[in-house]
C-alpha cells in the first residue's frame, strides 16, 4: 500500500472523527446550529478522500466531480459555520458565486494537462478563494482578538498552501491520470500538508467551540432566567472575586433591595404581572447602575448591587436614583410598586456574607420604618418623599 493511500485513509478517519466530535458537542449544546454546521464541514469534506480512494481502483468521471465538489463545498461550509457561530450574516451570495464559479471552472479545464502550472493553478484557485472568504468571516466575529486573528490566520495559511500546490505538482508530479494520483509523490505532499493544516484548524476551532459552549452553560447557570440578572450563585461567586481583587483602600458598597408588598401584587394581579414587575425592575437596575457594578436577583423579590470604589454617599445617591426611576416608571399593565433598601460599606477584612448581612439588616429596618425608604449602616434613614 502506497504512502498516498495511507494518508488518504488517515484523512478519512480524521474527518470522520471531527464530524462526530462536533456532532456530539452540538447535541450536548441542545442541537446548536453553528456547531452542527462545523460537523457538516467535515462530513462533506469526507467525500473528497473517499472519492480519491475510489478513483485509484475504479476511475470514473463522476468520482472526479464528487472529489472536487466535496472539498469546495466543505470549505464554503466553513464560512456558514463561522457566521452562525459568531451570529453574523451568512455571505450566501459570495458562497453561491464561488461554488458556481468553481464548478464552472472545473468543467472548463476538464481534460487539461495535469501538472501544468496554469491548469493546476486554475484547479486550486476556487479552494483558496473559499478559504479566504472564511478568513474574512472569522475577522468579523465578535469574539476575542486572539480567536478572530487565530482563525483568520489558520484559514489564510491553508489558502496559501492551495496556491503553492500547483508549483509542488509540477515538481513532484501527480501522475498521468487521476487514478495514478494516490501512488504519486505529490499525493504524499498534498495529503500530508493539507491534512496537518486542516487538522490543526479543526482542533483550534473545536477547542474554541467547546470553550464557548462551556462558557454559555456556565453563564446560564449563573443567570436568573426571569430577570436576566445574576442569580444568587452567580452574584456571590463574582462578588467574592471582586472583594478578593479589591486592594487596600478600595471601598466596596452593598445595596440590598426588597420589593415592598410583592406578595400582594401576585395575589391581586396574578403571577404573570408579578413576573413582569420583576423584569421591569431588573431593567431599571441595569439602566441606572454603573456598568462595572454587580447586580443580582438573590431571592424571590430580593435584589443586590455591589459597587466598587463607592462611598456610602455614592451608594445612597444611586439607591435614590433607582427609587425615583421606580416611582416614575410607566409600563402598561404594571401596577405601581416600591422597594425598601439597605446600604452598608465593607469594613476591614469583612467577608461577603457579613457585608450582605449588614445590608440586609438595613433593608429590614427600612421596611419596619414604613417601607419605600433607604436605610444606611448604622441606621440612618434617608428622607422619604412618600411612604407606602
Amino acid at each position: 500500500m502506497s504512502g498516498g493511500i495511507v494518508l488518504l485513509l488517515v484523512n478519512c478517519c480524521v474527518a470522520a472523527l471531527f464530524a462526530c466530535s462536533y456532532f456530539v458537542v452540538a447535541r450536548w449544546n441542545g442541537g446548536d446550529r453553528a456547531v452542527m454546521a462545523f460537523s457538516a464541514v467535515y462530513t462533506i469534506g469526507l467525500v473528497t478522500p473517499l472519492s480519491e480512494l475510489a478513483i485509484h481502483w475504479a476511475p470514473h468521471p463522476l468520482l472526479m466531480i464528487t472529489s472536487y465538489a466535496g472539498l469546495l463545498l466543505s470549505l464554503l461550509m466553513m464560512s456558514v459555520a463561522l457566521a452562525l457561530f459568531g451570529r453574523r450574516t451568512i455571505p450566501w451570495r459570495s458562497i453561491a458565486a464561488i461554488a458556481a464559479g468553481g464548478l464552472a471552472l472545473r468543467f472548463a479545464i476538464w481534460g487539461g494537462k495535469r501538472d501544468e502550472l496554469l491548469y493546476e493553478l486554475l484547479y486550486q484557485l476556487p479552494f483558496a478563494i473559499a478559504l479566504l472568504l472564511g478568513a474574512s468571516v472569522a475577522l468579523r466575529l465578535r469574539h476575542r482578538k486572539l480567536l478572530r486573528y487565530g482563525l483568520a490566520t489558520f484559514l489564510t495559511v491553508i489558502a496559501v498552501n492551495f496556491l503553492v500546490k500547483p508549483v509542488a505538482s509540477g515538481i513532484l508530479r501527480s501522475g498521468t491520470t487521476a487514478g495514478d494520483y494516490a501512488d504519486s509523490a505529490y499525493a504524499l505532499y498534498s495529503q500530508g500538508i493539507s491534512g496537518i493544516l486542516l487538522t490543526a484548524a479543526g482542533l483550534f476551532i473545536l477547542l474554541v467551540v467547546t470553550e464557548t459552549t462551556v462558557r454559555r452553560h456556565l453563564r446560564a447557570s449563573e443567570t436568573d432566567p426571569l430577570s436576566g440578572l445574576l442569580n444568587r450563585r452567580g452574584f456571590e461567586q463574582r462578588a467574592t472575586a471582586m472583594l478578593a481583587a479589591a486592594g487596600e483602600g478600595c471601598r466596596i458598597a452593598m445595596i440590598a433591595i426588597d420589593l415592598d408588598r410583592f406578595k400582594s401584587i401576585n395575589d391581586s394581579h396574578g403571577h404573570a404581572v408579578g413576573d413582569e414587575v420583576l423584569r421591569v425592575f431588573a431593567l431599571i437596575l441595569e439602566e441606572n447602575a454603573p456598568w462595572e457594578s454587580l447586580i443580582g436577583r438573590i431571592g424571590g423579590e430580593e435584589f443586590a448591587i455591589l459597587l466598587r470604589d463607592a462611598t456610602e454617599e455614592a451608594a445612597a445617591s444611586l439607591a435614590e436614583t433607582i427609587r425615583d426611576a421606580t416611582a416614575n416608571h410607566r409600563d402598561d399593565g404594571i401596577p405601581p410598586f416600591t422597594f425598601s433598601a439597605g446600604i452598608a460599606v465593607r469594613e476591614a477584612d469583612e467577608t461577603l456574607a457579613q457585608l450582605m448581612r449588614r445590608a440586609d439588616l438595613m433593608a429590614y429596618r427600612a421596611k419596619d420604618g414604613g417601607r419605600d425608604r433607604i436605610a444606611r449602616y448604622p441606621d440612618r434613614p434617608l428622607p422619604v418623599a412618600a411612604v407606602s
